[in-house]
């Protein structure tokens, strides 16, 4: 079984070398290079010399020990309000190829959200579609890569009439579909699936094969477990301190033969913490995540 985490906790306040040892020392075997922060205004993937940066990741992680098994693409996308087609911008691009410098073949996406609820199966169809088109404009120059995209499930706080948009295993496998091509993957976030009171294991069981990353996290459930503080809702805690049944889900991963990187999703609070409790807290994740896969006979 190889071990991976993000790195989003890490590199805000140590260089990526460092980090990297960091997480080595700690237990794991791969890291999530998480692009989010790195493609923000003035970040690294912004630069003209971008590849150079991108470069020099991957050599920190080699010198680390390391690989990079799954990488975060940039989030946060919308589309108008109106649905009129917008096409993916050149950052996303930059994300496939970043991807395949690093020498990773999964690139996990948020899709496309709209930001006005999607109340009528109409407007939800009309989303799949907007995404199906928008993915494959990616599709192409990812395989030209050796790059997968992997769609990752998704949550929404607010009270609306039907399930959110790609919150279910019916809708990204739907997607999926549509966009037409078996490159293209899924990537299960458990503390999302149990924010909307998905049945994580029925999820494993439905994507099958088609499981290619995993963002593997805890919290306190769904979202009316915390009514007057909803942002404590997708807390990204280390399995086991929350209330998902991590047991189960190794058994159902086991069930279909998962052999990708078992990866954990830690949330910001690692960035809150000095280096040497924050080294403890993710040497702790990752005992106890073996634990449980030993317990569930993945290991």
């Amino acid at each position: 079984m190889l071990l991976g985490i993000s790195g989003s906790g890490y590199f805000h306040d140590c260089s990526v070398a460092e980090g990297m040892k960091q997480i080595r020392d700690a237990g794991y075997d791969s890291v999530d290079f998480n692009l989010y922060d790195f493609c923000q205004p003035g970040g690294p993937m912004l630069a003209r010399d971008w590849q150079i940066w991108i470069d020099t990741v991957r050599q920190a992680t080699l010198a680390a020990g390391l690989v990079v098994g799954q990488v975060h693409a940039l989030f946060g996308f919308f589309t108008a309000p109106d649905l009129a087609y917008e096409a993916p911008p050149e950052i996303f691009f930059k994300n496939i190829e970043a991807c395949a410098r690093l020498e990773c073949m999964e690139l996990v996406f948020h899709p496309v959200f709209r930001r006005a609820i999607v109340d009528t199966e109409e407007l939800r169809a009309e989303l799949i579609a907007y995404n199906a088109r928008w993915f494959r404009e990616l599709l192409i120059p990812a395989k030209n890569a050796g790059v997968h995209i992997d769609l990752e499930n998704t949550f929404d706080r607010r009270a609306q009439p039907y399930a959110p948009p790609f919150s279910t295993a019916a809708d990204l496998l739907e997607l999926a579909a549509a966009i037409g091509d078996d490159t293209v993957g899924i990537c299960l976030d458990t503390g999302h699936a149990h924010i909307m009171s998905c049945d994580i294991v029925a999820m494993i069981r439905s994507f099958g094969d088609k499981l290619r990353a995993l963002h593997l996290n805890d919290n306190l459930g769904s979202i009316e477990s915390c009514p007057n503080q909803p942002g404590l809702s997708d807390q990204h805690f280390f399995p086991g301190t929350g209330s998902i049944d991590f047991l189960k889900v190794f058994c159902a991963l086991k069930e279909i033969d998962y052999t990708g990187i078992i990866n954990l999703e830690p949330g910001d609070f690692l960035a809150r913490l000095p280096v040497g409790a924050r080294n403890a807290s993710i040497a702790g994740g990752a005992l106890v995540t073996r634990a449980i896969a030993r317990e569930a006979g993945y290991e």
